[in-house]
C-alpha cells in the first residue's frame, strides 16, 4: 500500500490549536484543509454562498452563515470546497454516496465486502420478513437510506422486533442490515490511498483504585472541555448511570486500578465516542476494502466506515463530506498531524515532479475569518492574507 507522506504540523502550538478550536464543532475541516493549502503558498478565499464564489455545484448547499465554503487556487486553476467535499466529486458519486442502498449495490457490483441488507419500502413486509428469518439468530441495524450522524438509527434489534419497529416509523425507506459484531473503523481515503484511520470505541473511564465512576467522569469531562475535537461532547451522567444500571453498577462504584469501565456503546464520533489512531497498524484487508469502496462509488476522497470480524472487513458506508479532525485529534494516542488535509490538497494540486509538496510552518489566525462571518453571515467573503516571507 502506497503511503501518504507524514505531516509535520505541530498542533501542540497553543496559538495554532486555538485557531482550530475556535472554528467550532463541525467546521474544523474548513481550517485544516485551507491551512494545508496556505502552507504550500496557495491562495485561500472563504465564501458564504456558491453564488458569491461564482460557482454552482448542486451536490453542495447553496449558502451558509458559517465559513463553510472556500476556494483554493494556484494562479492558473482553482477548486471549490464545502468542508471536505471538493468540486472534483462528480454528481453521480455524490448522489450514490448519499444513498446507503445505492452504495451497497455498487459495493456488491465491484466485489467490495459489505454487510447483507435489504431496503424496507413500507409495502414489502414479506420480503423483509424473509430476509430477517434467514438470520433469525442475528441482530439487526435499521437506518434511513439517506441521512448522516446516526439519526433515526436503531442498533441491535432482535429479529422478532424488526418488522414492528419498521411499521411504527414514518413511511420512509429504511436499510435493514445484519449487525456485525466486532471493531469499527473510520478510514480516510484520498486518490486511492489511505491517508489515516482510527478505531471507534464507546466512551469509557479507567479506574485508579480510589475514585468513583462519577468522579472519573467529572475528571474526563474536564479534559474534554479543552479537547479540539470533542469539547462540545460532554459525557452525560444520567445516560451513563442508566447504562451502568443494566449491569448492576452504580456511579458510586470505585473501579480497580487500570480497570476499564464502559459508559455506553455508541461509536458515533459526532456524539463524542473515543477515537484511537491506528493508521500505522491498519490491517491491509481493511485498507483494501476502504480503497475499493471509494473506487466503487467514484469518490476521490471520503471517510469510509468499516466493521470487521473473524471473517474479514465489511464496508458500512462512505461519507463524501466526512469530518476529518478526529484523525488530527483522536481522544487516545497521537494524531496524524494534518495528513488528511494535506493529502486532499496535494491530490487536487499535484506537484509538477510528483514529489511530496513543500510546506512552511506558519499558520493563519481564524479570528478575522470568524469575525467576518459573524458580521456578514452568508454574504461573507474573506481572503486569507499571504504568509509573511
Amino acid at each position: 500500500m502506497t503511503q501518504i507522506p507524514a505531516s509535520k504540523v505541530d498542533f501542540s502550538n497553543p496559538a495554532l490549536l486555538k485557531a482550530v478550536y475556535d472554528m467550532g464543532k463541525n467546521y474544523k475541516c474548513n481550517y485544516l484543509i485551507p491551512l494545508a493549502a496556505w502552507q504550500r503558498g496557495l491562495k485561500v478565499e472563504y465564501f458564504g454562498s456558491q453564488d458569491a464564489a461564482g460557482v454552482q455545484h448542486p451536490f453542495m448547499p447553496p449558502q451558509c452563515d458559517e465559513p463553510d465554503f472556500y476556494r483554493i487556487s494556484d494562479g492558473s486553476r482553482s477548486h471549490f470546497f464545502n468542508r471536505s467535499l471538493g468540486d472534483a466529486t462528480s454528481m453521480e458519486a455524490a448522489v450514490v454516496s448519499k444513498n446507503k442502498a445505492a452504495s451497497k449495490m455498487r459495493f456488491r457490483k465491484f466485489g467490495v465486502p459489505t454487510t447483507p441488507a435489504i431496503v424496507w419500502t413500507g409495502d414489502n413486509g414479506a420480503q423483509v420478513q424473509a430476509f430477517v428469518a434467514q438470520a433469525s439468530d442475528k441482530t439487526f441495524v435499521l437506518k434511513p437510506i439517506k441521512g448522516s450522524g446516526s439519526k433515526n438509527t436503531y442498533i441491535g434489534i432482535k429479529s422478532n422486533n424488526v418488522i414492528s419497529i419498521l411499521e411504527s416509523l414514518p413511511k420512509t425507506p429504511m436499510l435493514v442490515e445484519i449487525r456485525i459484531l466486532g471493531p469499527e473503523f473510520r478510514v480516510y481515503v484520498v486518490g486511492g490511498r489511505v491517508a489515516a484511520a482510527f478505531l471507534k470505541m464507546g466512551i469509557f473511564v479507567v479506574g485508579n483504585g480510589k475514585d468513583s465512576i462519577a468522579t472519573l467522569i467529572a475528571a474526563k469531562n474536564a479534559l474534554r472541555a479543552s479537547h479540539p475535537a470533542i469539547a462540545n461532547c460532554q459525557i452525560d451522567l444520567s445516560e451513563s448511570e442508566n447504562y451502568l444500571a443494566s449491569f448492576g453498577v452504580t456511579l458510586a462504584h470505585v473501579p480497580a486500578l487500570n480497570r476499564r469501565v464502559m459508559l455506553n456503546t455508541s461509536r458515533n464520533p459526532l456524539l463524542g465516542s473515543e477515537a484511537v489512531n491506528n493508521t500505522a497498524t491498519l490491517h491491509p484487508a481493511i485498507a483494501r476494502a476502504a480503497i475499493g469502496a471509494c473506487a466503487a462509488t467514484g469518490l476521490p476522497n471520503a471517510g469510509v466506515d468499516i466493521m470487521a470480524d473473524a471473517r474479514g472487513p465489511y464496508v458500512l458506508e462512505v461519507n463524501a463530506r466526512a469530518l476529518i479532525h478526529r484523525h488530527s485529534f483522536p481522544t487516545l494516542g497521537q494524531g496524524t498531524g494534518n495528513a488528511v488535509a494535506e493529502a486532499i490538497v496535494d491530490w487536487y494540486f499535484p506537484t509538477p515532479d510528483g514529489k511530496p509538496a513543500q510546506r512552511h510552518t506558519q499558520f493563519f489566525d481564524s479570528a478575522p475569518l470568524l469575525a467576518t462571518f459573524a458580521k456578514d453571515g452568508s454574504a461573507g467573503h474573506y481572503a486569507v492574507p499571504p504568509a509573511v516571507q
